[in-house]
Formats: C-alpha cells, structure tokens, sequence
C-alpha cells in the first residue's frame, strides 16, 4: 500500500528529473551544434579539434572568447576579450600587424615575439575587418619556409610552424602557398 505509493512517486520523481535532465542536454546540444553567430569560427575550430596540430597558438583577440569556450582546457589561446595584461595586448598588436620595426636580435619585432613566445601554429582572420584585404601576417608568413598553411576558408587561416611535433599535421594537412 503505502511502500508501493512512496515507491511510485519516487519513479515519478527519477522520471521528471531524467526529463530535465535530458532538456538541457539538448539545450547544450543545440547551443553547441546551431546557435552559433556565423562571426565565430566554427569550421576552424572543428578542424583544429580533429587535427594533431600540438603547441602554442597565437589567435585573434575577436576569435579568442570563443576559442576558449569551444576548445579549453585542451589547447590555450593567447588572447582573448579579457585583454586582462597590457602588454599581452601590444604584443598582439606588434604580431597582429606585422610589424616591420627591428627588434632587440635584429629580426622584425613579429618574428621575434613569436619566437619569445614560442608560437607553434596561428589562427586568425583571413582579411582585415576594417579593409578586407589579406591580414598582413598571413602574408609575410607564407613568405617565410618554416611557415605552412594547413587550413583556410573565407573567414580564418591556420599556419603551423614547422617542427618534429607538427611534422605529421603538416605533411597530412599542408595546402599550396
């Protein structure tokens, strides 16, 4: 009687739950899976999480929150919209742009802070939001052999330097300069 009743409500209740359960999953779900803003890279991130690129990414500071929402704890982004150190945010800038200026080792500034900070792959806007002319980092780097682009669509470029640990998602993924 009684034990049958509290055991019923009981199954009730575990169902509800379940429902509830299984709603926000499906939230997450499409959250993940539709609802995104066309602005975020999504293509990019879905080949990046299935390539073996490895190492430190420099990123754009527009693409960096949702860099860290899709792809944290397993790969770090170098900036994104906390700019919460200065001087992070005028390194962005230097590598961003390109910068022509000499540096301390005599190289120009970009390659040096890429090498200070030992930048193993890139992703970043293909154009520049302000003129839609090719970012000026993507064109010296294609320049440079150590250099190789491995994806690119109308909205971002992943170039990985090359290395022993990068080797592989080169030689699987290397597109024409």
């Amino acid at each position: 009687g009684q034990k049958r009743q509290f055991f019923n409500w009981i199954l009730v209740i575990l169902a509800i739950a379940g429902l509830g359960s299984r709603g926000w999953e499906l939230r997450q779900e499409k959250l993940v899976m539709g609802d995104v803003s066309p602005f975020y890279p999504v293509a990019v991130v879905d080949f990046l999480q299935h390539s073996s690129i490895q190492g430190n990414m420099f990123n754009s500071y527009n693409f960096g929150g949702y860099l860290l929402w899709r792809l944290y704890p397993e790969r770090q982004v170098f900036i994104d919209g906390r700019g919460l150190k200065p001087e992070i945010h005028k390194d962005w800038t230097a590598i961003s742009s390109a910068s022509l200026e000499v540096g301390r080792s005599g190289n120009k500034e970009y390659e040096e802070l890429l090498d200070h900070y030992d930048i193993d792959y890139i992703l970043h806007p293909l154009t520049q939001l302000s003129t839609g002319r090719i970012t000026p980092l993507v064109k010296f780097l294609l320049n440079k052999p150590e250099w190789h682009p491995v994806y690119v669509d109308a909205q971002a470029y992943i170039l990985v330097r090359d290395s022993d640990k990068n080797h592989p998602a080169i030689k699987q993924s290397s597109l024409d300069k």
